[in-house]
């Protein structure tokens, strides 16, 4: 497997409705892979995917807008609105096969996605999505994840 070199991504930014929505591209070859991270993380949370998948495919990593280097001037700030901007992306990329990766609530955002654009989606792969949003959890289980939720960082 080739070395994978951060600077040979392409870094490119669109602007949606006054938001500027930042992406890496890599690769090239259908289908296109898109890959959306879920809430906390960045594009860079699937460096590893970019570069294993870049042998093969076009791949490309969204911040969605509040993350990493894409906007925050925006005043909607829904499982839809995410969904529309990553529409906007594979519109601007005029990506025609696509299989969408979504990671936790990045995988709501996807779905959203590919009800806007299913003549471009032929494929989700939704990782780690909640099953039961509605659960609730118990103090010690709520107190047990904020004490480990940022030792990642």
């Amino acid at each position: 497997m080739a070395e994978e070199k951060k600077e040979d991504r392409m870094k490119r930014k669109i602007c949606i409705v006054a938001v500027k929505i930042s992406f890496d591209q890599q690769g090239e070859g259908e289908p296109a892979l898109v890959f959306v991270h879920g809430w906390g993380n960045t594009k860079s949370v699937w460096d590893a995917q970019m570069a294993h998948f870049s042998e093969k495919y076009g791949v490309i990593a969204v911040d969605l807008p509040g993350f990493g280097e894409s906007g925050y001037n925006r005043t909607n700030w829904t499982t839809a609105s995410f969904g529309e901007d990553v529409a906007a992306v594979i519109k601007k990329l005029n990506l025609k096969k696509v299989v969408l990766v979504g990671f936790c609530s990045g995988a709501y955002n996807i779905i959203e996605t590919a009800k806007m654009a299913p003549e471009n989606i032929i494929g989700l792969v939704l990782v780690d999505i909640f099953q039961n949003v509605e659960m609730e959890y118990s103090p010690e289980m709520l107190a047990y994840m904020d004490s480990v939720m940022w030792d990642v960082v």
